[in-house]
């Protein structure tokens, strides 16, 4: 979406575990009609915006889902590296607790 080409994200909401912020946006983006849980509904949405796909990028509720989401949780900073190892270990480190604590 950074790149301002038109994107949508087909996710099964029920397979993945969501933090409370990331199932709100999620639903932002849902709203917006960004995402989606029906591969169906994805390709109606595809189909019924093909021939002018700005009737729906340039729509001002997407408009306003896609800044929200690039605001709130997309950030590329100088040393993201950094940043997503430390997410990854932390997310090694509770799966690790967890799985100790089902022992």
């Amino acid at each position: 979406m950074v790149s301002g080409i038109p994107t949508i994200l087909f996710c099964r909401y029920k397979y993945w575990e969501m933090k409370k912020e990331s199932k709100e946006m999620f639903d932002l983006l849902k709203k917006s009609q960004i995402a989606f849980e029906d591969p169906l509904e994805a390709s109606q949405h595809i189909n019924k915006f093909w021939h002018n796909i700005n009737d729906w990028w340039l729509n001002e509720r997407t408009i306003k889902g896609r800044k929200f989401y690039l605001e709130n949780f997309y950030s590329v900073k100088e040393n993201w590296q950094d940043g997503w190892r430390n997410f990854i270990f932390n997310e090694l480190k509770l799966l690790n607790n967890n799985l100790k604590s089902n022992d």
